[in-house]
């Protein structure tokens, strides 16, 4: 049999990230970079865009993967937007001429709080002119660049990873509703995450408060960026006994409470491509209630998932409202089993054919 492109012929990639990585908050980029990859990646973290550092470094690295440039070219005022978006891209310049391949993935559009978004085009465009490779957690995501960004290198496809195993998954749905003071019979409702005015927490808030029943609850639980958007919910919720609030950040610990308590997650954000709330929710066998972008593309309305038309009015409303109905029993092993293939390992030597394709290691060509 005739080796494949491995590691045995050519040494680990080389590759680097601008981005932190820690699993406090969400573990996708530590499993990304993990020791699942068996010896064929050698991860580093570069200390940001550092000229002087840079010149200096001897080492040349196979790959640069960014993850969320616009934490780099973007600014709080148009011109230290243009600036930044200059330095940036002459930074990514000498990567390129160092021999550095530089592989970005889109995880959505657009920031989801951006200020400027004729300035946001201008610094995606500007990345993606020295990027060799785009990779999208779907092909409507990756269509989408192409459209939006006129894009017209290589690109690859790698769906977000289950996190199914990776957090803690012992406490049973009575402890968990015990601890949370909610009763047995309760329909709980989830929204599970970093608190950001773009998830839509007040149209969900909105909804459960038109389609509730006396035993109903709502959790909203996560860190509020920023602090006064947790302030104003706080303000939108006031003495509401049927919501339950928990504004910090939730140790991994913690997470599988929230979720073994609740019946369905619900997400509200129109905008946003994928999700790692919904994966996550999937994860747990938990079902989801979201808008179609935020949807994995292999699930499908059914045990799993209500999926809606978020521009259609009222729509998140008859979601919430017949959720009672559709998801009052239990199907956990049925919902993972709706995202078996998506498990870390998969999703990790998945990721290491595209760095090997991009690096010119392998014979395969799969790009879009």
């Amino acid at each position: 049999m005739e080796a494949s492109p491995s590691s045995t012929n050519y040494g680990p990639i080389r590759l680097a990230t601008l981005v932190e990585v820690s699993g406090k908050e969400n573990p996708y980029l530590n499993l990304l970079y993990s020791e699942r990859n068996k010896g064929t990646l050698r991860f580093e973290k570069w200390p940001g865009i550092r000229f002087r550092w840079f010149l200096r470094r001897k080492v040349r690295d196979d790959v640069l993967h960014l993850h969320w440039p616009s934490y780099y070219y973007s600014g709080p005022r148009r011109l230290r937007f243009v600036w930044r978006i200059m330095v940036h891209s002459l930074f990514l310049l000498l990567v390129r001429l160092r021999g550095t391949k530089v592989i970005w993935t889109m995880h959505n559009l657009y920031p989801h709080d951006m200020k400027y978004q004729r300035l946001e085009w201008v610094g995606r465009v500007a990345t993606l002119a020295f990027t060799n490779a785009v990779i999208a957690h779907d092909e409507k995501m990756l269509e989408a660049v192409r459209r939006e960004f006129v894009f017209r290198r290589p690109g690859f496809v790698l769906p977000l990873m289950s996190y199914v195993g990776e957090y803690p998954d012992e406490v049973t749905k009575d402890a968990a509703r015990k601890r949370l003071q909610i009763s047995d019979d309760a329909f709980v409702y989830l929204a599970f995450g970093w608190v950001r005015p773009y998830k839509g927490i007040e149209l969900i808030l909105e909804a459960f408060r038109r389609v509730r029943r006396p035993g109903d609850r709502l959790i909203i639980a996560g860190d509020p960026i920023p602090k006064s958007y947790g302030k104003q919910l706080d303000q939108m919720i006031g003495t509401d006994s049927q919501v339950i609030r928990m504004f910090q950040f939730i140790p991994h610990s913690d997470v599988q409470v929230l979720f073994k308590a609740s019946n369905v997650a619900v997400l509200a954000s129109a905008e946003r491509f994928n999700s790692a709330a919904a994966m996550l929710a999937l994860s747990f066998g938990r079902p989801i209630l979201a808008p179609s972008k935020c949807v994995p593309p292999s699930i499908e309305t059914g045990v799993a998932a209500f999926i809606y038309d978020p521009d259609s009015p009222g729509e998140l409303e008859r979601a919430m409202r017949e959720a009672p109905s559709k998801f009052v029993e239990d199907r956990a092993d049925d919902i993972r089993r709706t995202i078996a293939d998506r498990s870390p390992e998969a999703i990790a030597e998945r990721f290491i054919s595209i760095l090997q394709k991009v690096c010119g290691r392998s014979t395969e060509d799969n790009a879009k």
